[in-house]
């Protein structure tokens, strides 16, 4: 059960490091010339913490703000498309450039306490000035279970969206070598477990093949560079491969992931998968 929390923290360069992204679950954004705050952007966690900045007039940029809330990442503030591009976020209109997005884990709990308190007909008025009280009265629904362990892609194209606007890659923690010749983990991982979620759905759905996991013919792809135009004439044994490998714990401890986002590998490698599905 979350504890109830009436403190606003204003974001800066330092403590913005230490928001966890994974249990944000509403975030209020105001368009410049909003009525209230113009660029007035606001964040809140399961523990009720209300975190608050300003799209202008900050005191972190907007480049790292974007940067760790990166639902924000290509939306213009006005959010529209996020209902279409379901990243696990539903939109609700605040009215007067003012705009809500609710993490879809509790998007259904929201929007029945907001029909309950304000009725079927509110105005958007009515949700500007009562959506935190709102939030606030459901908490006894919020724990600590990260969002990634209710979430699932429903189709390929959700999959390309998602890496398209993943700019956080995973922060990756030192190895050692043991005796015998494997590496051991150092500390934890922390990392988007939405982004783990990518395998899963891909096999379920036969874009790629777990049967050419173990294929070490194809190993020299990982000690060699890869261009991106190469991936448009690899076939479903090199793009099986390569996508499955890359999530491989030791791939994943040297930085393979965080490679193939910025590069824009994985990114073309997934729809490399669709294209030879023929879809």
């Amino acid at each position: 059960m979350a504890k109830e929390s009436n403190k606003v923290i204003e974001i800066n360069n330092y403590n913005i490091k230490k928001i966890n992204y994974d249990i944000i679950i509403a975030v209020a954004v105001a368009e410049n010339g909003a009525q209230g705050e113009p660029g007035g952007f606001q964040a809140v966690d399961e523990k009720l913490r209300i975190y608050h900045s300003n799209l202008n007039t900050g005191k972190v940029s907007y480049k790292k703000l974007v940067s760790k809330f990166r639902l924000l990442k290509g939306f213009n503030c006005a959010c529209t498309d996020i209902n279409k591009k379901n990243l696990g976020w539903k939109w609700f209109d605040l009215g007067g450039g003012n705009s809500l997005l609710i993490r879809e884990k509790y998007y259904k709990l929201f929007n029945e306490s907001v029909i309950e308190k304000l009725g079927k007909d509110y105005k958007k008025g009515e949700l500007y000035k009562n959506w935190l009280s709102i939030l606030k009265s459901i908490s006894d629904n919020f724990n600590d279970e990260p969002w990634w362990f209710s979430f699932e892609f429903h189709n390929i194209d959700e999959i390309i969206d998602y890496v398209k606007v993943y700019n956080e890659a995973p922060l990756y923690v030192r190895t050692h070598k043991n005796k015998d010749g494997t590496r051991s983990i150092d500390g934890c991982i922390n990392y988007d477990g939405g982004l783990f979620k990518i395998t899963k759905f891909l096999v379920k759905n036969k874009y790629v093949f777990e049967e050419y996991y173990d294929n070490e013919k194809y190993s020299y792809l990982f000690r060699k560079r890869i261009d991106i135009k190469d991936i448009d004439d690899f076939d479903i044994e090199q793009v099986s491969y390569l996508i499955l490998r890359c999530f491989n714990i030791e791939r994943i401890c040297e930085g393979t992931i965080k490679i193939f986002l910025e590069s824009r590998l994985l990114l073309r490698l997934i729809e490399r998968a669709k294209e030879l599905k023929g879809e």
